[in-house]
Parts: C-alpha cells; structure tokens; sequence
C-alpha cells in the first residue's frame, strides 16, 4: 500500500509538473504591439506585431487583400534564437510594396533589422542588417512615398558614449541600403527619432528628443534632395524643460510638428509649422491645457495641410480621458479639446487617422469599463466640427485589450482597426474593419496564431 501511494505521489506531481510547464509555455507565447496599415482603395491591408515563438520575441506579419474579410497566415519576418522588439512598416499608395523594420539582437547588441515584398505581402526578403554591429540600436521607424522606390529608415544607436540618430536610405525598393550617416551630434544622447517625406519624396524631414545637457529638447533637420544632403539641425523646444514624444508630418511645403513640453511638472502639447520648407518655423502654439500631462500625442493632416488633428489622452484628477483638438486653417488656429469618451474610467493607447481629405477622421483607445480594458472608437465625418459622444466598443468583455492601432484608406470608407487581447491562455491580435465610414464594424477576429 505504501509502494502505491508513493508511486501515485510521484505521478500526480509528474503530471502536475508537465502540465505546469506546459500551460506555462503557452501562456508567455504572447503577441502584442500590432501595426495596421493599408493605403490607396484600402483593398489590401497588413498587420504587423511582436510574438514570443516559447523561446524569443519574433516579428510577424499577416495580410488580407479583400479588405479585411479573410487573413492570411502569419509569417516569421525575423529570424529565430534572439528577440525581436519595436516593429514598424509602411506601404506604398499602390498598396503592392510592403517595408517593415524592428530591433533583433545579434547575440551581443540589438541591431536595426529590414525585410521588404514586393508582391503584396505574399513573399519577404531575408533580413538584412542597417544598423552596425558593435553597439546598441533602437527605436527605428522608416517612410516610403508614393511608388515605393525610396524607403529611408531612422534610428537610434550608440557610439560607445550617447545615443546618437543615424539615417540610411534605400533608392532600389528597399533592396540595398545606404551607410547609416549620423543626423544628431555627439557628446549627448538623442532619442525617439521620427522622419516624415512627401509624395514626391524630395522632402525629408526628421525629428527627436536630444540632451542639451541639462534638458531634453527636440530637434529637427531637413533634406531637400531626397536624403544626399542634410541642413543644419534646428531647435524646435524651449530650453529650460524637458520636451519628448516627438512626431512629425510634412507634404513638401508645409511641415507640421508635434510634442509634449514640461511646464510646472506637467507636459503639454505643442505645436509648430513651417511653410517654407523647414527655413522658418511659427512660434510655439500650446494645443493642451495646463493643469495635466498628455500623454501619447499623435498627429494626422488632410494632404494638402488644412486639417489638422492632434490626439493624446489626459489625467483630468480622476479618470484619464481621451482628447482630440483640430485646426482647419492650416494650423493657425486650434479648437480646444473634444473628449471622444464617456466620462468615468481609464482611458489609455490612443492612435489617430485621417483620409487625404481630411474629412473622416478616426481615434482609437483601449478604456476600463469597470472590469476589463475594452477598445474603442470615436470618429469625425464633417472636418472635425462634430465628433461622436462616446466611443463605440469594438473589442469584446471578458478580457483585456490593449494597444490599439487604426488605419483608413485615402478616402476614409475602410477603416481598419487592431490590437492585443487576452483569450484566456496568452495575449492574441485581433483585427475588426468597416467598409462604411465606422458606422458599423465586423466581428473581431483572431489574425495572430
């Protein structure tokens, strides 16, 4: 009798032990940080995030070419053995050619990885490495215009004593890559770059937060022919305090720049443009109010720079809400903040888009209701003069959300939402789309295996 209940022990905790480490194998398998983006008719549209395969992170993508009803199944962009984080990609107005771009570490740094189709997603290049080995790289993000012949990539990468903004660019469909040429000065760290080019692509602009040595401040340079030559870098923030999140978007003539600036402990939203293509810049417009930090400002136009919106969401000293302010005389002039949600509750990870028009303007955020974090949305179809009281659930209850991205063709019909969400084992992306103007919604549907 001993013997067996000894040896009924032993398998009881045996069993114990395998299911354990196989729940637990499963539960870390987690997909999170989705990137959405379609363009042109909005037929085709591409979904990009950050999985753990039980051993790394790895980069994975999956598509859809009959707007958003069917996906294909997901590919592994980056190699496995090593983890991958911080993916972006952008596509062409044809929507054929698809650029993505992430950090993978080679074993001893973290090198800026890229990988390119040319066919609609279907098919990926194997990667290949922009950033030097030998040190650190991050942040990247990476812009293409309107063919896809040029692709220029940004990053962050340190030479031994600060993170210092290095840029390459592509003139071959992202098939080769230019030496990475350093944008920022040495002797303190810059980081959070962003660039932005128009549809012409002559017009490169990038952006960051640099030290100064005793603040961050955000700093600026431009290019004029197509990322050969650079102009001198110019203060865009006061000094005195310290400024970050830094975004940026241009259409050639007019450059629109965003960030959040500490004032009294708080950080507020700023804004400036220039017309001339980066000569000159406005004085600072203040777009948030003072009585609270923003957080996760974002910045769409209409094509032409008329429209303007700036999103971020906002401790008000209960809850945090989300908030959206507009300018429709090319950033002249800007409302005060529209609160796109109902009010009680936390509301966080917001995202903007826009059509080329300006007219239908979209807003995403993940917000409590009391038990779970749910997605939602808020929208604009008049050139933001009227926004929807409430944000419409697009995720369902029971479990978390988080992350939101959303994306809109050029003519704002098809609006494209994703995002992470817990199925109850491990965090999955899960994909929602409308083909009429966000009136209504499809299912949410699991894009990531």
């Amino acid at each position: 009798m001993k013997f067996k209940i000894k040896y009924s022990l032993v398998l009881f905790f045996s069993l114990t032990s395998f299911i354990f480490q196989t729940n637990f194998f499963a539960a870390i398998e987690n997909a999170e940080f989705p990137y959405i983006i379609t363009n042109g008719l909005g037929q085709y549209t591409y979904d990009l995030w950050t999985k753990n395969d039980g051993t790394n992170d790895i980069i994975q993508v999956a598509s859809s070419s009959d707007y958003g009803a069917n996906w294909n199944t997901p590919i592994d962009l980056s190699a496995a053995g090593q983890n991958a984080k911080t993916p972006y990609f952008t596509n062409d107005s044809t929507e054929v050619n698809v650029f993505a771009i992430w950090v993978r570490s080679n074993g001893a740094n973290d090198i800026i990885q890229f990988s390119s189709s040319l066919n609609y997603a279907q098919t990926w290049t194997s990667p290949q490495d922009l950033s030097a080995t030998g040190q650190n790289a991050s942040n990247p993000h990476m812009i293409t215009n309107l063919i896809g012949n040029h692709v220029y990539a940004i990053w962050a990468r340190s030479n031994s004593a600060n993170d210092i903004i290095q840029f390459s660019r592509s003139l071959d469909y992202g098939q080769t890559f230019s030496n990475p040429v350093d944008l920022s000065a040495t002797l303190q760290s810059a980081k959070m770059p962003q660039i932005a080019t128009n549809i012409n692509q002559n017009c490169i602009c990038a952006i960051w937060a640099r030290s100064n040595g005793t603040n961050d401040i955000i700093q600026y340079k431009h290019s004029q022919d197509y990322g050969a030559n650079w102009n001198s870098t110019v203060d865009l923030s006061e000094t005195g305090e310290n400024a970050r999140n830094p975004r940026i978007i241009t259409n050639g003539t007019t450059i629109c720049a965003i960030w959040a600036r500490q004032d009294n402990e708080k950080y507020r939203a700023q804004f400036r443009k220039s017309t001339d293509n980066g000569s000159t810049f406005s004085d600072v417009i203040d777009l948030s109010p003072d009585m609270f930090s923003v957080n996760n400002p974002r910045i769409v136009t209409s094509n032409d720079a008329k429209y303007i919106y700036v999103s971020w969401y906002m401790f008000d000293g209960m809850f945090t809400d989300v908030h959206v302010v507009v300018s429709t005389d090319y950033g002249t002039i800007f409302t005060a903040p529209y609160v796109l949600n109902k009010y009680g509750e936390n509301c966080k990870d917001t995202d903007i888009t826009t059509d080329n028009s300006g007219k239908n303007t979209y807003v995403v955020w993940a917000r409590s209701n009391g038990y779970n974090d749910i997605v939602q949305i808020g929208k604009s179809t008049d050139y933001g003069a009227t926004w929807t009281t409430y944000g419409m659930d697009l995720s369902q209850v029971g479990q978390d959300a988080k992350n939101p991205r959303v994306m809109t063709n050029q003519s704002g019909k098809e609006v494209y939402v994703s995002w992470a969400r817990f199925d109850g084992t491990k965090d999955v992306i899960q994909e929602v789309h409308s083909n009429d103007y966000g009136v209504t919604f499809s299912i949410p549907k699991t894009v990531s295996n």
